[in-house]
């Protein structure tokens, strides 16, 4: 049985601060494959997110706990949170994971795919407090998935670790041959865009909402390649 609450985003936004500069970036995050969102607790990562995602039904929602590590678990959140956002349009891996009918992570995103394949809508998928997440087939999994993940789906990462939330990117491929190196950097070039909230800003009051560091897009889907910008 799954715990609604973890699929669900927040709705109490009433008297959260409107972070509109970072709103207006986040407004062309369906042009980007992966968006991550990273900062220490409490600076405000799942509000803005909610605020963004505000209006839009093309979305999944999944909040991670630490018993998320397990695979079926983390699976079995997974899908529902696409069911969600997709009104429950992938129902053949819906019932993989319920009977646990699948060799791997991997395997089951493929399925999953190939249902998505005429889904012609936006798709987002935001996955909170990634950096709970430790367990290296997941992460290899989270891999795979953004590696073949439809080019009209955003994932969004949320993570108090920028290393955690590494985790699920890509490797970049080191040769023509198509063999693979741990990720050094951004990938795929076209595919990203990154929020930083600044962690000089610990002695500041709470109620005043931290600027952001430095937001680094690379490419866009359908632009060429182009280097890292500087931070602001």
């Amino acid at each position: 049985m799954l715990i609604p609450s973890k699929l669900s985003r927040p709705v109490r936004l009433e008297h959260t601060v409107v972070r509109e500069r970072l709103l207006a970036k986040l407004s062309g995050a369906n042009n980007y494959r992966l968006v991550l969102i990273t900062s220490p607790a409490g600076y405000g990562k799942t509000t803005l997110i909610s605020q963004w995602a505000a209006g839009k039904n093309d979305l999944g929602w999944f909040s991670l706990d630490e018993g998320d590590n397990q695979q079926e678990r983390f699976a079995s959140y997974l899908i529902a949170a696409i069911q969600q956002a997709t009104g429950n349009h992938c129902a053949a891996s819906e019932a993989m994971v319920q009977k646990r009918q699948y060799a791997s992570l991997s395997s089951l995103f493929a399925q999953l795919f190939i249902e998505l394949a005429d889904w012609q809508c936006p798709l987002y998928l935001v996955i909170d407090d990634y950096h709970l997440i430790n367990n290296p087939v997941i992460h290899d999994a989270m891999r795979f998935f953004l590696r073949h993940q439809p080019e009209n789906m955003t994932l969004v990462v949320l993570s108090r670790k920028p290393a955690a939330a590494g985790h699920c990117q890509p490797a970049r491929p080191r040769s023509a041959s198509g063999d693979w190196q741990p990720a050094a950097g951004l990938y795929p070039p076209g595919s990203e865009t990154i929020f930083r909230l600044p962690s000089d800003v610990a002695n500041r009051s709470r109620r005043q909402q931290p600027a952001v560091r430095r937001c680094r897009r690379v490419g866009h889907r359908a632009a060429a390649h182009r280097p890292l910008r500087p931070p602001e």
